[in-house]
């Protein structure tokens, strides 16, 4: 009776250890993963009567020393298909990407460190991919046997994902407003990006506002300044979906200007014009949730002024020129602008065609 009961109860311990056993998934997958992929861009489109899939990934990683070698392979699936598009070599040894015998471009010492690189991928379309998942595997190997790999998947619903981002605005704005807010309400400006790394701005002060009734003193500046500006940092590269990223972060700028002004102290001063021009250092930040940006500038260069000299010789008087026929020119090299101002970007198009 004993063993009779042993034996049954050794036969559904078998049973069930069969039965867990046999729900685990054929590949043990590691715990973190090997790598980053981002899905920048995902399109459809016809072609000769044929529906085709275009893909875009970025992928990093940091994991590899010299003697691993690492898979990535694009995975779209259902609950019944699966397609696996071809993998990725990435050879840490030689410092290379191999992609179906080609070498791709690695871009070194960004985010995730060794290897960062971006592939294009062209596929037959078809009806079930609307509901499929986009993942990837990656595998790794050292000194070539197995190691260990990883599964992710990046869009749960390939269809949704497709058409928000056709409905996404690409040009979230096309121009944008500033004022200097060291001189408020006395001047005013426009950005207007071109593509993802370029703009060009103007800008217009007008501190023509302060003079003393008796014309003792005086502080007026008017200037009209023109600038074109290059955009720095990865956020900026080729690619519509970076376009939200406009007008923000790090920047490198240059400029020309040109105004007249009118100073005074104890009823003697100068009046006259100038030129000028240089290079600046812009930093922006999106505030108000993206709605608004916060850009702190400060500018060096080359001025030229020429100037009259002038009394004004009684209380409420006019100004009278030392000498008509002379003019007192100024040169300077340095700092020449700083700015802290507001940037309201206007959003008037909700939706543009890809």
């Amino acid at each position: 009776m004993k063993q009779s009961l042993r034996y049954r109860l050794h036969m559904h311990l078998t049973v069930l250890m069969f039965l867990i056993t046999s729900a685990l998934p054929l590949h043990i997958y590691a715990a973190e993963p090997l790598g980053q992929l981002h899905v920048s861009r995902v399109s459809t489109y016809t072609k000769d009567g044929q529906s085709h899939l275009y893909m875009h990934f970025v992928y990093s990683t940091d994991i590899l020393n010299n003697d691993q070698t690492l898979y990535v392979s694009p995975i779209l699936k259902d609950g019944v298909h699966s397609y696996q598009l071809p993998a990725m070599v990435i050879d840490s040894q030689s410092k290379k990407v191999r992609f179906r015998d080609q070498d791709v471009i690695v871009v070194t010492d960004e985010p995730y460190g060794n290897f960062i690189f971006e592939i294009d991928y062209i596929i037959n379309y078809e009806p079930w991919m609307d509901e499929a998942s986009l993942c990837f595997e990656s595998k790794e190997f050292k000194q070539g046997e197995f190691q260990k790999e990883y599964l992710d998947c990046v869009v749960d619903h390939l269809k949704e994902y497709v058409d928000k981002l056709k409905n996404a605005p690409l040009n979230p704005y096309k121009v944008a407003l500033r004022t200097n807010l060291l001189l408020p309400l006395l001047n005013i400006g426009m950005e207007v990006p071109i593509g993802n790394r370029w703009s060009v701005g103007v800008d217009w002060y007008n501190f023509w506002l302060f003079r003393n009734d008796d014309h003792k003193n005086s502080i007026q500046l008017q200037f009209l300044s023109v600038e074109g500006r290059y955009w720095l940092g990865k956020k900026h590269r080729a690619g519509e979906e970076n376009r939200k990223y406009r007008l923000q972060g790090h920047s490198v700028g240059a400029f020309v200007a040109t105004g007249k002004y009118d100073f005074e102290h104890n009823y003697k001063g100068d009046q006259g014009e100038f030129i000028a021009g240089g290079f600046d250092y812009l930093y922006a930040m999106p505030i108000c949730r993206g709605r608004m940006h916060l850009e702190f500038s400060l500018a060096v260069g080359f001025l030229r002024a020429s100037a009259y000299s002038y009394h004004v010789y009684q209380p409420g008087g006019k100004g009278y020129y030392d000498d008509k026929n002379f003019r007192d020119v100024t040169r300077y090299v340095g700092p020449l602008k700083a700015s802290v101002a507001l940037v309201v970007p206007l959003r008037y198009s909700k939706k543009t065609n890809r």
